[in-house]
């Protein structure tokens, strides 16, 4: 019985350390989020040209 109480802590805290570095990777990648955003709204409106007649 003892085992069997023993591998439910095991799951556990294996469940909580891939939630933990799943948060982490999380905050990581959301931190660069705007920039990625404004990065290809720059790139879109670098390619327009107002002096180019438009069919």
């Amino acid at each position: 019985m003892r085992s069997r109480s023993f591998s439910n802590v095991v799951i556990t805290l294996s469940f909580l350390l891939l939630s933990l570095v799943g948060v982490g990777g999380l905050l990581y990648a959301l931190r660069w989020g705007p920039w990625v955003y404004s990065d290809s709204v720059a790139y879109i409106l670098s390619a327009y040209n107002p002096t180019c007649p438009t069919p």
